[in-house]
């Protein structure tokens, strides 16, 4: 492609098109400081291009190897500017003028003014014009043009060299002139007389002393080791053709008031345009400091201090504990624009694979793991009975884990509860059938009562549902139990000993009076209704009908006083007839003693 500038001076990254920053003017720098050491420029070729090409394959020699007398120092300064990887030079021209200055200082260089040259190219340049309206910059030399570089490109068309294009005489200076050049093509008819021009000069004609014009002065002398400095008039060197005739008008100011102008705008912009190219290149830039060791806060406020804007980025990191401060994005020592952003890096330490939520999906929870610098992975689905199907049901490594960055972690999703088969409880007592089903995975549901006169009573009749069915583990099941009773035996019992023992079976009891039984005590239970045994719905008829023996046992009343006898037998619900002295004693009774009488029956005494 073409690139547009001084041949002589382009940096390596320029001939090759990339992005230029500080570090390419400091390589042009250097090129100057060489060529003002040496008296030429560091690569020649036999075309721009192949000057340009040069520089891509090799280095800027040292002065020294040039002329004598130039000391170590000076080659370092030469070097490291013109290194051909822009990190491996000065980063700007404030680093490479303070080691300019610094070099000066120890090698004690007396200060002197460089001396204006009697023969130079702004002098052609300048020969003929006037200075009315306009400077007339139109010598090819002092232009500044595009060349274009073919990198792969061999051998130029025959007999197309420097010597060829410019004479044998100017052919060291050729890659100092800033041309547009064609590297494949002929000079114009115009460039050939410009050079015959030059080729054969005429004497030159006289000029006027320039407004303003003074006497060279002399300086003091150059340092040791370096060549003494010209003498006034400054001649050219012999090699150099002499110029061409001056033209009949010579140069005029014409106009003092508008060349002061003109002398004024220029100065202005040109130093706009140096502060311009300070900032753009320099000025602007801050280096970014060192944060390694401080605490979170004074991380921020050095970085703000040093002109930038500052935040904090959290990271995982293997290597730090959480809360302490990595460095910087950018890193610590690369330049940036000031009032450009710059991340404080604070380290979170090693990442934890997280819980899963209860409604984490496998993308969402993908997420959780990409925020913590993991890599998820899907494993196969599993069954589970707390994850709901589709959810995350189980990671690997075990949530909470401590892993480093990067690590795999494989998600598990849910198919949702295990199928289980309803086992079969008919027959079974409600509370065994319940743990019955608990232990298969399945939860009891509603219990529904219905009476079977044939079934025993509380089991279960049957099962919604039914056995054998499969169904996701932990769903409910409905119980149909027996609710028929059956009625306990009370016969004797006392009463209130029967009261209870019904009530307790769900049942009514029912006092359905007295009978006499004499196999039975007085005061229990002779008879019942429904008989012991018998099955009925409690949601129909719950009563149970009792009766209570009225039999006694015949109190023994012998040889006591008739009076005492007739009190006991009272006592004991029995009528007393007497035979004999009402005073007497007792010799006999009837019923005897320990007979079962019915209350209320008459026992007959006699007495003497």
């Amino acid at each position: 492609g073409q690139v547009i500038g001084t041949v002589a001076y382009l940096s390596p990254e320029q001939v090759q098109g990339q992005s230029l920053g500080a570090a390419s003017d400091v390589y042009s720098a250097g090129v100057l400081l060489y060529e003002l050491l040496t008296g030429e420029t560091p690569f020649s070729g036999g075309s721009p291009v192949e000057t340009a090409l040069s520089r891509l394959t090799q280095d800027v020699p040292a002065p020294s190897e040039i002329i004598d007398g130039v000391p170590p120092e000076i080659d370092d300064l030469v070097l490291r500017a013109c290194q051909r990887a822009p990190e491996d030079r000065y980063a700007d021209g404030s680093e490479f003028l303070a080691a300019v200055r610094q070099t000066a200082a120890e090698l004690q260089l007396p200060a002197f003014r460089v001396p204006v040259p009697a023969d130079s190219a702004v002098q052609h340049a300048l020969a003929g014009s006037s200075f009315t309206d306009r400077l007339a910059w139109d010598d090819e030399a002092m232009s500044t043009r595009a060349v274009t570089l073919d990198p792969e490109a061999g051998a130029h068309e025959a007999g197309d060299t420097a010597e060829t294009r410019y004479g044998a005489a100017d052919q060291a200076h050729e890659t100092s002139e800033t041309a547009l050049v064609d590297p494949y093509g002929d000079y114009s008819q115009e460039a050939d007389q410009v050079y015959n021009q030059w080729a054969e000069p005429a004497q030159p004609q006289g000029y006027g002393q320039a407004p303003g014009y003074a006497e060279p002065q002399h300086y003091a002398a150059a340092p040791s080791g370096y060549p003494a400095q010209q003498s006034a008039g400054y001649p050219a060197p012999e090699h150099r053709p002499a110029p061409p005739p001056a033209p009949t008008k010579k140069l005029s100011n014409r106009s003092t008031i508008k060349g002061l102008l003109w002398t004024a705008i220029i100065t202005a912009l040109v130093i706009a345009i140096a502060l311009g190219g300070w900032w753009l290149t320099s000025g602007r830039y801050g280096q970014i400091p060192s944060v390694v060791g401080l605490d979170r806060e004074a991380a921020v406020v050095k970085v703000e201090e040093a002109g930038f804007v500052s935040q904090v980025d959290e990271q995982f990191s293997d290597d730090h504990p959480a809360k302490e401060v990595m460095g910087t994005d950018p890193p610590f020592g690369e330049r940036a624009p000031k009032g450009s952003q710059v991340s404080v890096l604070v380290s979170l330490g090693a990442p934890t694979v997280p819980i899963p939520g209860e409604t984490d999906t496998a993308e969402t929870y993908s997420a959780k793991l990409t925020s913590r610098t993991l890599v998820a992975e899907i494993g196969e689905e599993v069954y589970s009975d707390d994850a709901e199907k589709g959810t995350v049901a189980e990671v690997s490594p075990s949530p909470g884990s401590e892993v480093r960055t990067g690590s795999t972690v494989t998600i598990h999703v849910s198919r949702g509860p295990k199928p289980v088969r309803v086992p079969g409880v008919e027959g079974q007592k409600l509370d065994r059938a319940k743990k019955t089903l608990e232990s298969a995975g399945l939860k009891v549901g509603k219990t529904i009562k219905e009476f079977d006169p044939d079934a025993d009573p509380n089991t279960v009749l049957r099962t919604t549902p039914s056995k054998g069915t499969e169904v996701p583990s932990k769903s409910e099941v409905t119980i149909v139990v027996n609710n028929a009773t059956e009625v306990p035996d009370i016969t004797g019992l006392s009463k209130s000993e029967a009261i209870a023992e019904l009530r307790d079976a769900g049942l009514d009891p029912v006092d359905d009076g007295e009978v006499f039984d004499e196999d039975v005590s007085g005061g229990d239970v002779a008879s019942q209704s429904p008989e012991a045994g018998t099955v009925v719905d409690p949601s129909r008829d719950t009563q149970v009908k009792f009766k209570v023996s009225n039999a006694e046992s015949v109190p023994f009343v012998l040889g006591m006083r008739a009076e005492k006898a007739r009190e006991k037998l009272a006592d004991a619900g029995f009528e007393v007839e007497v035979s004999g002295p009402e005073d007497g004693l007792v010799w006999s009774q009837s019923p005897n003693t320990g007979r079962k009488a019915q209350r209320g029956d008459t026992v007959r005494i006699s007495t003497f």
